[in-house]
């Protein structure tokens, strides 16, 4: 639940915070800078949209492959989280009753495995040779 506010809280700050002068910049420059390149010379102003296109399609196909494992992502950094939570909060009680090893290693697991997920995911996103 908590890791569900924050979440919520942080995306909230940023887009009232940041998206509108992000988006200013991002959109308002480039495309007056093309309607000025268009007015001088419009030879030019094809040649420079060429690689923007190739670049856009680029990246609109690597994210289509990474989003599909976006939900895993989330599933797992929840056990990560999960398992650290546990080990820490509760510390005092897996120390009384000796089981200190055992929370750790639940830890330690959902941690590697988060790792092989992550390694995995970013590989299968990642440009193809």
């Amino acid at each position: 639940m908590r890791k569900a506010v924050n979440d919520d809280v942080a995306a909230m700050h940023h887009l009232v915070g940041y998206t509108i002068t992000d988006a200013t910049g991002a959109l308002v420059v480039p495309a007056v800078s093309l309607v000025y390149l268009a007015m001088v010379t419009w030879r030019l102003t094809l040649v420079t949209l060429v690689p923007l296109v190739a670049g856009l399609a680029s990246y609109v196909r690597t994210m289509a492959s990474a989003m599909e494992g976006f939900a895993e992502y989330d599933r797992a950094t929840g056990r990560v989280m999960a398992g650290a939570v546990e080990f820490s909060h509760g510390i005092a009680v897996v120390k009384a009753f000796g089981q200190g090893r055992r929370a750790h290693r639940r830890f330690l697991d959902a941690a590697d495995d988060f790792a092989t997920f992550f390694l995995s995911w970013v590989r299968a996103a990642g440009p193809r040779r």
